[in-house]
């Protein structure tokens, strides 16, 4: 039994050894870590310290004294001001010392410690194994009580293999580890069953059977907010499995639960090992993301989460950190979102520009792309490094204004308050269903919005905010978990430099659309019935043989694209016959806005219609022309 206790002695102070101290360099700063504190490391002077589990020590020598020489880890961040050092142990080396040399100074320091933590540890023997077994029970209790209405099972088809599940929020996880292909992914020695299989990043992204999926580092969180957990510095118990964590107490003699989770929600986290190089270390439930990440050389890696029982400590702590992709580590899987809007209302898209295809969806009226456009300008950006494909880019506001493919275009602010009304102004219904940390999105429509800016998402619309932005910037429309917004600005010289992603709307589809035939001329112009009126969808392009009427730019080849412009003089006795020009009621009461304004030509953003009042009508408002200015005309059936 004593043999027992200086092992676990041993692990004890060499784990709290390998806690990197926030500050330790020759600043007078004091320890952030007790132990070392403890052990007479002089303060602010030099630091002992191992790299956390996964990391490699580094070297770099800042001259040629080994006191001056770093030694910080390869998978934490490194600055010269906040690194671990060796210190006066070395000075006077010609040569600095070998890693062993420091793994075995450690060692030292950890015998020489135990016989100091002896007294402290003593007074932790003794406890009531009787007390334990009854909040053993209170805990079971609790937890069976939740699965029984929320758990389930269900079968992976690939093996057969059977699992539990559970449903904690809006997300349904397994309730234990996933042990498919056992052969190369249970380690000998592990129990499979109980523990699951070991899967490096690469093998883990594909495991989940059909119906699930690897969850993101985001959907972990989203667990946590679902448990009521804080993402630092809490206890993750309701998280952990009531046995399977500990079995002896400090002083190594009775089994008590102290070191066992309540699971209350039934996720049932066990303790299972990872390896690098042979190198295992128990004591931590370590779970793959599908999140891609940055080591600290700048390599790739995967994003894990930890959830964490120091044996000594009364509480636990959760994770995530990047790791070596070819660790290998357990997987949890969590159920995809059905939508069978998506299956009756989405399609395909494909930009023939560079060939990358869209997923669509009908919202309503009109046609939405269903991720981010990922179209490479000369200036565009990647929302998220190394991710374009998931998150789109970002583009100036001259960019976006042209940026989308043929047959598609930029959504006005109109088009993005009807995709709002739509909704029911229910963000969550168009937030992706995993990746809104503190959200609920239930994604219902297979909009699919991202968060891309600080767990916002922000999009650029067509319409120019002419009241704030001096004509330097639009609208845009914007996502938060605390509701949609469409937004002006007041601060253009900001906003006029921003880059915002882009979400492009289709054309309105006018094929089918009836016609009328203008017998002055022979033009042949489509029609759309809007409520009980109906109106030209497309703009007059009658020639009155004077200067009154003109072409935009004054190029011939526009009159046939955009139709013509028109005076004021001459705007009440242009329409054909049967036809009128529309007054302000007109405008202002046509039931159907999006579907009106879906087939404005949008040859800049300054598209607007005279009324037989002699105003201008655009994006919901009427204004007064300028003097002499001209401007578009669509004519209503009589």
């Amino acid at each position: 039994m004593k043999k027992i206790l200086v092992l676990f002695l041993l692990s004890f102070v060499s784990y709290s050894l390998a806690v990197p101290m926030e500050k330790c360099v020759n600043t007078g700063a004091r320890h952030s870590d007790p132990i070392g504190a403890m052990i007479g490391i002089p303060s602010g002077k030099k630091c002992f310290v191992s790299c956390p589990t996964g990391g490699k020590f580094e070297f770099y020598p800042r001259s040629g004294n080994c006191d001056q020489t770093f030694y910080y880890c390869s998978n934490l961040p490194f600055t010269t001001d906040k690194v671990p050092i060796l210190g006066e142990h070395w000075s006077g080396r010609k040569e600095c010392p070998s890693r062993k040399e420091v793994q075995d100074y450690q060692e030292a320091l950890s015998r020489a410690a135990s016989e100091k933590m002896w007294k402290e540890l003593e007074a932790e023997c003794g406890k009531n194994k009787k007390k334990a077994e009854a909040i053993l029970k209170e805990q079971r209790i609790a937890r069976d009580g939740y699965i029984s209405e929320n758990g389930d099972e269900f079968i992976d088809g690939r093996d057969g293999v059977k699992y539990r599940s559970i449903k904690i929020g809006n997300q349904k996880w397994m309730a234990e580890n996933l042990r498919y292909n056992q052969k190369s992914a249970c380690k000998k020695g592990q129990n499979c069953k109980s523990l699951g299989g070991l899967y490096n990043w690469e093998n883990a992204v594909n495991s989940c059977p059909d119906g699930w999926h690897l969850p993101t580092k985001q959907e972990f969180l989203q667990l946590l907010q679902n448990t009521g957990l804080q993402e630092n510095g809490v206890s993750v118990d309701a998280l952990r499995a009531i046995d399977g964590w500990g079995t002896f107490d400090k002083c190594g003699r009775d089994v008590i639960y102290k070191h066992n989770g309540t699971d209350v929600f039934g996720f049932s986290a066990l303790p299972t090992k990872w390896e690098d190089d042979g190198y295992t270390q128990r004591g931590s439930a370590m779970f793959w993301t599908s999140t891609k990440g940055k080591t600290v050389n700048g390599s790739f890696g995967g994003v894990a989460m930890t959830i964490d029982k120091r044996s000594w400590e009364e509480s636990s702590r959760r994770t995530m950190q990047v790791v070596d992709p070819n660790f290998g580590m357990s997987v949890r899987c969590v159920r995809d979102m059905a939508n069978s809007y998506v299956s009756a209302h989405g399609g395909t898209m494909v930009d023939s520009r560079d060939g990358t295809s869209y997923k669509t969806i009908k919202i309503g009226v009109l046609n939405w792309m269903a991720a981010n456009l990922n179209y490479q300008t000369k200036n565009s950006e990647c929302v998220k490094d190394d991710e374009c494909s998931k998150y789109g880019r970002r583009y100036t506001r001259d960019e976006a204004l042209k940026v989308c493919p043929n047959g598609w275009h930029l959504p006005t602010k109109e088009e993005y308050s009807a995709l709002k009304n739509n909704v029911g102004n229910k963000v969550e219904k168009l937030q992706d269903a995993y990746a809104w940390v503190g959200g609920t999105g239930t994604d219902d429509y297979g909009f699919s919005a991202l968060p891309t800016s600080e767990n916002s998402a922000l999009y650029w619309t067509a319409s120019l905010d002419s009241e704030h932005g001096n004509g330097k910037c639009n609208y845009y429309f914007l996502l938060r978990n605390d509701g949609i917004k469409i937004k002006g600005c007041d601060w253009s010289a900001s906003l006029g430099s921003m880059m915002l992603p882009v979400r492009c709307v289709e054309n309105m589809q006018m094929d089918n659309l009836e016609t009328f035939t203008d017998e002055r001329d022979g033009n042949e112009y489509k029609l759309i019935t809007i409520g009980a009126q109906v109106w030209m969808a497309e703009n007059l392009n009658f020639d009155t043989g004077s200067s009154e009427a003109v072409c935009y730019k004054n190029k011939h080849y526009n009159c046939k694209k955009y139709g013509r412009l028109y005076s004021r003089e001459v705007i009440n006795r242009v329409c054909p016959s049967g036809f009128r020009l529309p007054n302000d009621s007109d405008y202002e009461g046509i039931s159907n806005k999006t579907e009106f304004n879906a087939t404005v030509q949008r040859t800049t953003w300054k598209q607007r219609f005279w009324t037989s009042d002699r105003h201008l009508y655009a994006n919901l408002k009427l204004y007064s022309p300028r003097e002499g200015e001209f401007y578009p005309i669509r004519c209503v059936k009589e």
